[in-house]
């Protein structure tokens, strides 16, 4: 390695529809981020050329010379034991080698895990969760994804595959979920199954606010405008939201007993909006035992750096030989 460049780690948090990039040094200043459609429909092969140009290209026009010492990447069913992804509802991608396939392209070591557990570790290091041993990220995005942080770490599971609250089964003989199972939470509480719930909820209020907003320029401002207006299909909508999402709380709890649920992007910026309701049904589907033992917090880390920032850490732990690879 030349000595006169100074050294960085790139974090990539790969969404159902963006994918997101930071460049971080050693202090956890991010030098540079940047997005581009993910285009999961199309070859693997298109994507990984893709943010590799990108990401090298923004690392070349750094103020000074940087040497990219490893590559942490946020993963839907992204496997940190194999690093492979996996089989992830919203990819046309099955069985990929990602870790492997990066590293020859960037020429360094590629560490992968799961985007949830990527955002756990950045809530953990630098959000909400700094002091907390046992709390449960919940991502809302095109799917809910959540990292599952116990006795000071993020738990893996025998298969590398544990914490997929999305697909808790909320609602048996429910809504079709793209894993192939029904009635899953993430059909409830992602960004898709919440406009579901809004649309069915403009069927039974004909006079909401929100008629007069084309479906496809509804989003969660639109909805939290609508409600702090009393409107009615608004607030139906997040009350159904937040009894599902507080069933599918509920069973986390009984299980783990978290300090705290901390929410992160999407539909999270409703606040209490959404989670006034969620609080409700998960106290109510609670034993008396795990009642009011855990709170629920919104993310104080910007949108789109969660990911990036966990990702970033468990790239320089894998720089400073602090985690061996498999892979």
């Amino acid at each position: 390695m030349d000595n006169s460049r100074k050294e960085c780690v790139v974090g990539i948090d790969i969404g159902g529809t963006n994918t997101k990039y930071g460049i971080v040094n050693r202090s956890g200043t991010i030098l540079s981020t940047g997005s581009l459609p993910t285009d999961a429909h199309l070859p693997f092969s298109d994507f990984s050329s893709r943010v590799t140009s990108k990401i090298i290209q923004k690392i070349n026009l750094l103020e000074s010379p940087h040497h990219c010492m490893a590559v942490g990447m946020g993963v839907p069913d992204g496997n940190f034991m194999n690093g492979m992804m996996h089989d992830p509802p919203n990819f046309s991608w099955t069985n990929v080698p990602i870790a492997s396939s990066f590293s020859e392209l960037f020429k360094c070591p590629v560490v992968i895990t799961n985007d949830a557990n990527a955002a756990a570790m950045g809530e953990a290091r630098y959000g909400e969760a700094q002091g907390l041993d046992h709390f449960i990220e919940i991502t809302l995005g095109t799917g809910l994804g959540s990292g599952l942080f116990v006795d000071g770490t993020v738990v893996l599971g025998h298969s590398g595959h544990a914490g997929e609250m999305g697909h808790i089964i909320v609602d048996y003989g429910g809504r079709q979920c793209e894993c192939g199972l029904s009635g899953c939470l993430e059909m409830y509480v992602s960004n898709k199954g919440i406009m579901r719930t809004l649309k069915e909820c403009l069927t039974k209020y004909p006079n909401s606010l929100l008629h007069s907003i084309p479906m496809e320029e509804l989003g969660g401002k639109e909805i939290d405008l609508a409600f702090d207006q009393n409107d009615s299909a608004a607030i139906a909508c997040y009350e159904y939201t937040g009894k599902m999402l507080g069933k599918g709380l509920a069973t986390a709890v009984s299980i783990l007993s978290p300090e705290a649920f901390i929410f992160y992007g999407g539909f999270s910026n409703a606040g209490e909006r959404l989670l006034a309701s969620t609080r409700e049904s998960m106290n109510h589907h609670l034993m008396d035992v795990f009642k009011e033992t855990t709170t629920l917090k919104i993310s104080n880390m910007k949108e789109g750096t969660g990911a990036i920032l966990g990702a970033t850490a468990l790239a320089w732990d894998v720089a400073d030989d602090k985690i061996k690879l498999n892979y």
